[in-house]
C-alpha cells in the first residue's frame, strides 16, 4: 500500500490522503528525508540523543508508545544519573506468537533529529534487539505532533511539525494511576506499580 502511493498523514485532522507517485509533487517548503529502503519505511536518520551524536532514529507508526531504545550502553548511560523510571510490560506478535518485552519507562531529556527536537520525552527502554538496527524507535504519541507524507517507492519522505509538537509530554514514570472518586470528590489512588517511584514514596492502591 505505502510503496504504491504517497501517502500523506495528516494528524491535525485524522486524515490519511493518497497521491500517485506519477503525478506527486513535492512541498516546495520542506527539507526531503532519505528512506533507507524501497519496500519498507525505515526512516533511519541521523539523530542526537541527549546531545550524544552518532544515533540513528526510525518511525514506528505501528507503535502506540513515544519513544524506544534496545536495553544496553546507551539507556545504562541515560539512567546512570537516577532520573525516575518504572517497570513496563511490553510486547510484538512474531509468527502469531506474543513475544513479551519486560523493561522501564523514563524520561528522555532530548531526542534531536532532521532540524527538530522533542524534549523531556517518555522512553520505553525494551530488550536487546527490539529496536535494533536504530538505536531510537519513535511511535505514533511522538509522530502524531508532525504531519508526515510518505513515498517510500521513491526512498523519501516529508515532515511538518503541527500545533502539538510544542506540547509538553506527559510523563507516566511516577507508577501511578488514579481518578477523581465521584462520591466524595477526592484523589483515589487506583493501582501502584510495583518497584515503582510511587511505591517507595509509601502510596497505596485505595
Amino acid at each position: 500500500f505505502f510503496e504504491r502511493h504517497v501517502v500523506a498523514v495528516d494528524f491535525t485532522r485524522n486524515l490519511l490522503t493518497l497521491h500517485d507517485r506519477r503525478s506527486f509533487t513535492p512541498p516546495p517548503d520542506l527539507a526531503e528525508l532519505p528512506l533507507k529502503s524501497a519496500t519498507t519505511a525505515k526512516t533511519r536518520i541521523p539523530a542526537t540523543i541527549e546531545g550524544e551524536t552518532g544515533h540513528e532514529i526510525t518511525f514506528d507508526l505501528g507503535s502506540s508508545g513515544y519513544a524506544t531504545i534496545d536495553a544496553g550502553e546507551l539507556a545504562d548511560r541515560m539512567m546512570a544519573d537516577g532520573r525516575p523510571s518504572m517497570p513496563r510490560i511490553s510486547g510484538i506478535v512474531v509468527k502469531g506468537e506474543f513475544v513479551r518485552s519486560d523493561g522501564v519507562t523514563m524520561t528522555a531529556n532530548e531526542i534531536a533529529f532532521a532540524g527538530f527536537s522533542l524534549a523531556d520525552i517518555p522512553i520505553d527502554v525494551a530488550a536487546k534487539g527490539f529496536v535494533a538496527p536504530s538505536d531510537v524507535s519513535l511511535g505514533v504519541n511522538a509522530l502524531s505532533r508532525f504531519d508526515l507524507i510518505f513515498d517510500v517507492g521513491g526512498k523519501r519522505m516529508w515532515m511538518r511539525p503541527n500545533a502539538r509538537y510544542d506540547a509538553p509530554f506527559p510523563h507516566p514514570v511516577v507508577g501511578l494511576n488514579f481518578a477523581l472518586s465521584s462520591q466524595t470528590g477526592a484523589l483515589e489512588i487506583l493501582s501502584v506499580t510495583t518497584g515503582s517511584p510511587a511505591e517507595k514514596a509509601g502510596l497505596r492502591k485505595g
